[in-house]
């Protein structure tokens, strides 16, 4: 099945010139990172899928590549060490620090199809069904509980990004442009957030 956000890329396709070069490694690094997100399956609704782009820019006697996508990406991929358990990772949650935002919670919930069971109290002596506990104040309790869970124990890294923009890709980018332009260059990656 192909996904509608697929990008086809033409990987048997030989670049000759250092733009179709680029042009062949953004689309290539576009697809490979959006491949790497659903993999992983840690990108729900979507927006940092949706964010991942590219872009050449060729002037006289300057090529540049810059890869853009929201900032949160590197707590994606490097994970977040939680107050009580170490995922490994250099950004941690604060023990005395904010609370992971409610409306953040409720739009993971949603986006898994999290949701907590209706809840009714019975009285044991009357044996009857007392109040309902309100709906929306379940789904806040909730969400709450998830982002208390969250910072206690942190978030796993995924390495979408580290898996895919690594010193091979260097090399591989490297080797192509050299033999294209016929004399040693140096490559380097930068990543510009939204």
């Amino acid at each position: 099945m192909l996904r509608s956000d697929a990008i086809i890329v033409d990987r048997e396709f030989v670049a000759t010139t250092v733009e179709d070069i680029f042009l062949k490694y953004r689309a290539e690094l576009i697809a490979d990172l959006r491949e790497s997100l659903i993999r992983v399956n840690r990108d729900q609704p979507g927006d940092l899928l949706q964010s991942v782009d590219a872009f050449v820019k060729v002037n006289s006697n300057n090529v540049s590549f810059e890869l853009v996508m929201n900032d949160y990406w590197k707590f994606v991929d490097e994970g977040v060490d939680g107050t009580q358990k170490s995922v490994g990772s250099q950004f941690k949650y604060k023990k005395n620090g904010k609370r992971i935002p409610l409306d953040a919670m409720k739009k993971f919930i949603a986006s898994h199809g999290y949701a907590p069971k209706q809840l009714k109290k019975t009285d044991k002596k009357v044996k009857r069904k007392t109040k309902t506990i309100d709906r929306q104040k379940a789904f806040n309790s909730f969400a709450f509980a998830i982002g208390v869970n969250l910072k206690k124990f942190g978030v796993k890294p995924t390495h979408f990004f580290t898996d895919v923009i690594n010193d091979d890709l260097k090399k591989r980018l490297t080797k192509d442009i050299t033999l294209a332009l016929k004399k040693d260059i140096e490559v380097d990656f930068t990543t510009t957030f939204k």
